[in-house]
């Protein structure tokens, strides 16, 4: 019976929340990891869809230089380690209290959608 017990402790999944209405800061951090993680799968598409392009465009590079898709997971991979650090300079202001998660994790969510829009942007025949 002790496991019952152990499980009412366990936060509730974020699907079982109406985020529209979140009050308390658990809730809110989970509404706010939740949407990261749809922001995050659509940055994996991007990236995929970038992927093939670059790909592609390989066919026709020069072997002197490094192919698109060198540059482009390169970049991906600078990209990342960059995206955490700032996120982490934004939610420095609240350190220590109850905001930081939620502010870092807000961050994270922005900064993902606007590199998924830079990504399929690069990758479209514009």
């Amino acid at each position: 019976m002790r496991w019952l017990a152990l499980i009412a402790l366990l936060p509730a999944p974020a699907w079982a929340l109406d985020c529209s209405s979140a009050v308390t800061q658990a809730d809110m951090v989970a509404c706010a990891q939740s949407e990261y993680e749809a922001v995050d799968a659509d940055l994996n598409d991007a990236y995929r869809f970038a992927m093939r392009k670059a790909k592609g465009l390989d066919e026709f590079m020069p072997d002197q230089k490094p192919g698109f898709v060198a540059v482009l997971r390169d970049a991906q991979r600078a990209w990342i380690p960059f995206r955490d650090k700032a996120c982490t300079a934004q939610a420095y202001k609240y350190s220590g209290g109850s905001m930081e998660r939620l502010e870092y994790i807000s961050c994270l969510t922005m900064m993902t959608e606007r590199r998924t829009d830079d990504l399929y942007y690069w990758a479209s025949d514009r």
